[in-house]
């Protein structure tokens, strides 16, 4: 693909699974949305994915090959600072272990449409072995407590409405954002690196005053784990990491202080467990992400 002029700009990240990266580019196609863009992003897989994935994949698809792995905040933001300099209005963010339902996009773009202080929206999201099954439907801060709820089907609100639903916080498998939001807020804080770096855009887009939804019209489809599955010792140590990270820089007070015990209670009993079951390679990434939370309360090392 070359000059594409699409006001929606599909960036799909890729690292290893081309099986899937090829069917989450069809499933875009197939939905038959007007002027739509789709751009690859190849996180520096190694194993001869990218050449797989460079011979299979839809010619009417942009392929960003990246150098080296830089995760999902840096390769990411390399698609879209890519799709910004195109000329993009929308963008919308996609995982490639997913397939899009048809009206995904247009529902979304219609929503994200119907207010300048919308500042992201997002579909219901399904297990893809479970079709039926609701995985996400995006998160709330609740009072008194300094965790998020994330909404599900047993949230009676979700359940057979049409209207879009007011949250906090929507997953990075699947976001629309415009330009204007993204150009104001920025886009996701590499110090992430991986996990809740989409928890921190949204928190960043709520304190620019912008409301995020989810609209229940809406669904997409998602392998859950797939991709994580591939390096699971360096994803353990970073959702550990920067799970402390996110809870400290977004509550105050008591709020924090009380975050602070739980994190260290939670994940001190997960690490355990890990240990216990023998799993002994997960057990010491989970010890070093809280070690690195603790001592440093910030940096986010490499693995």
């Amino acid at each position: 693909m070359v000059g594409c002029q699409g006001r929606v700009w599909a960036v799909v990240l890729h690292y290893r699974l081309w099986q899937e990266t090829v069917e989450c580019v069809r499933s875009l196609f197939e939905s038959g949305y007007p002027n739509l863009c789709v751009l690859v992003v190849d996180n520096g897989s190694a194993d001869g994915s990218a050449v797989e994935l460079a011979r299979h994949l839809d010619d009417r698809a942009e392929l960003l090959p990246l150098p080296e792995n830089r995760l999902f905040g840096g390769g990411m933001n390399a698609g879209l600072v890519r799709a910004l300099e195109q000329g993009a209005d929308w963008l919308l963010i996609l995982n490639n272990d997913t397939l899009v339902e048809p009206n995904m996009i247009s529902h979304l773009v219609d929503t994200a449409q119907s207010s300048p202080d919308i500042g992201v929206v997002a579909p219901l999201v399904y297990y893809a072995d479970a079709p039926t099954e609701l995985w996400n439907a995006g998160g709330r801060r609740r009072r008194f407590w300094p965790f998020a709820h994330q909404l599900g089907s047993m949230d009676q609100e979700i359940l057979g409405r049409d209207e879009p639903i007011a949250v906090d916080y929507v997953t990075g498998c699947a976001m629309l954002a415009s330009r204007a939001v993204l150009e104001r807020v920025g886009l996701f804080d590499p110090r992430y690196r991986m996990y809740y770096e989409d928890a921190d855009l949204c928190a960043r887009i709520r304190q620019e005053g912008y409301t995020i939804f989810v609209d229940p019209r809406a669904s997409i489809w998602h392998l859950v784990g797939r991709t994580s599955a591939t390096e699971p010792v360096p994803n353990r140590y970073h959702r550990v990491r920067n799970r402390w990270r996110f809870y400290m820089a977004y509550n105050r007070g008591v709020s924090k202080a009380l975050a602070a015990l739980l994190l260290l209670g939670q994940e001190g009993l997960r690490g355990m467990a890990c240990a216990l079951s023998g799993k002994h390679d997960l057990a010491r990434a989970h010890w070093r992400g809280l070690y690195d939370s603790l001592r440093d309360g910030g940096a986010c090392h490499d693995w």
